[in-house]
């Protein structure tokens, strides 16, 4: 298991999917005859994922190697376009999971991409739901975003609005 797997998977396990390592874990154990140690500890963790949780901090605590966050975002872009593409998935389910990846981001405080972008997804998302913004155009952004990674801002969401309303502002 690289780092950046073990920094995906512990996002994931922290917002409640866990399906993927699992899916790792029983493939790595079919397919391999040989294991790491984090891999053991994980399959003796059963089901229980605040066990894996902590098996998973404590690797990336004890691994000393560069993290690539680009391999990270990668793999949190395809989990979302998933999700996206999922019937089943709601737009204001997908919103609440990116504001909570976007929370898990020490970085999201200096308004560092795509994290940001990712919270304020679901600041808007009553936003659109009560036509204060353009609804569908909101759909396009998220659309863009996971798809594209367009970065928007909060000022992008209410530039609809604004257009709508006919009122003219001078400065």
């Amino acid at each position: 298991m690289t780092i950046e797997q073990a920094f995906y998977f512990k996002i994931m396990l922290i917002c409640g999917y866990s399906d993927e390592l699992f899916e790792y874990i029983e493939n790595t154990l079919n397919e391999q005859t040989s294991y790491e140690e984090v891999i053991i500890d994980l399959a003796f963790c059963g089901y229980n994922e605040k066990q894996m949780l902590s098996v998973l901090e404590s690797y990336i605590r004890q691994k000393k190697e560069k993290v690539d966050y680009d391999v990270i975002i990668e793999s949190i872009f395809n989990f979302l376009q998933n999700k996206y593409l999922d019937s089943e998935t709601s737009v204001e389910a997908l919103v609440k999971l990116m504001y909570r990846i976007g929370q898990l981001s020490d970085l999201n405080e200096e308004r560092t991409e795509p994290w940001f972008t990712m919270t304020i997804f679901d600041e808007f998302y009553e936003d659109a739901e009560k036509g204060y913004i353009n609804k569908d155009e909101y759909l396009e952004y998220l659309k863009s975003f996971i798809f594209e990674r367009k970065y928007y801002n909060e000022f992008q969401f209410y530039k609809p609005v604004i257009q709508q309303s006919k009122i003219k502002i001078y400065l």
